[in-house]
């Protein structure tokens, strides 16, 4: 009876995960909030019915869908677990993730799509799936994937979806002898001894998470409130932390987490900010420390104009038994612009 109550209510948290997911998207600005200006109704269209065009021809058995990724497209499977994780590269994800998944199938995994949404370049396709394993077992999954478009190309593409039902299907069925080799193994997190790939795969999911998650303020959210939005990205224990960036008025340089979150709790009080992170590469591990330059574009709404610029942060991470910690962060701004907001 335990046994089965967990199995329910890891699945209801699932779907609720799922249903906030679509929900939220469908309630806020779908894009930073600078981007659906550049683009008008009739590319919001066109998006749209590309993305619609290639699930329909997938409900007929024509996987399309990942043939609209851009070459160097980012692809984002937020949460926990050992299929989460974050891919640079269309051939990448398509290598460790795609490919050995679908080997495991006898039939295939087709959608039914349950709505489509679009604003600005941001497309969101809410869609359930049914497929049969290779050891004749059924599989369904409810999926929120969000695409964010570019000249017809997915040039980044966000997955919700029930992660454990995923897991079960790689734990219960091997992937294909053609494609076993290149699986993404998941990311190990503090586990000692693991492999400069997996904890860069985690470097680049937890950099993706801290900025486009973390440091994100949009109209409907309460108060900026850094140790709850940013606290578990870093670490509160260690010494020899130095926290900066120019964007701080005053400059300062903050020796802890805590002196850290009082700055831009009051700097960023009012503002909706958020942020797109770009390909996170250059990343150097040694033992239990990690650096990486992580560039970004920053939309600001000031009140009475919109800021947008590229940051670099020059970042170091620790790893903890709980696993990778920032310890050191340097923001820079490459470039900034402002334009008053029309009355």
């Amino acid at each position: 009876m335990r046994r089965e109550f967990m199995r329910l209510k890891t699945t209801r948290t699932c779907a609720r995960s799922i249903a906030f997911a679509v929900a939220f998207a469908v309630s806020v600005p779908l894009a930073p909030v600078s981007a659906t200006a550049a683009v008008t109704k009739a590319e919001t269209m066109s998006n749209r019915k590309i993305i619609a065009d290639a699930f329909d021809k997938w409900t007929k058995g024509h996987g399309e869908v990942f043939n609209l990724l851009a070459p160097n497209a980012v692809l984002v499977i937020p949460g926990t677990g050992p299929s989460a994780g974050t891919w640079n590269g269309r051939e990448q994800f398509l290598t460790q993730v795609a490919k050995p998944f679908l080997s495991r199938f006898s039939e295939p995994p087709l959608p039914i799509v349950r709505g489509i949404f679009a604003e600005g370049d941001t497309v969101v396709v809410h869609f359930d799936a049914n497929a049969v394993r290779r050891d004749k077992q059924p599989y369904s999954n409810s999926y929120a994937w969000i695409f964010q478009m570019s000249g017809g190309l997915v040039t980044r593409l966000t997955m919700y979806y029930d992660l454990p039902a995923f897991d079960a299907v790689k734990a219960q069925v091997p992937a294909s002898a053609e494609t076993a080799g290149g699986e993404y193994r998941g990311a190990p997190g503090a586990v000692p001894g693991a492999s400069d790939e997996a904890d860069k795969q985690e470097i680049r999911r937890l950099a993706t998470e801290w900025l486009e998650y973390g440091w994100r303020h949009l109209p409907t959210d309460p108060a900026f409130n850094f140790r709850e939005r940013l606290g578990k990205f870093y670490d509160w224990d260690a010494s020899g932390v130095y926290l900066f960036d120019d964007f701080d008025q005053k400059k300062r340089v903050a020796r802890s987490p805590a002196e850290y979150g009082a700055i831009w709790d009051e700097a960023l009080k009012g503002i909706v900010f958020s942020n797109r992170i770009e390909p996170v590469e250059d990343i150097v591990i040694s033992g239990n420390l990690a650096s990486a330059p992580v560039y970004y574009n920053i939309t600001l709404d000031m009140g009475d104009r919109m800021m947008n610029g590229r940051i670099l942060s020059m970042v170091v991470w620790h790893r903890t038994p709980a696993g990778w910690k920032i310890i050191r962060e340097q923001g820079s701004g490459l470039s900034m612009t402002s334009t008053p907001k029309k009355k």
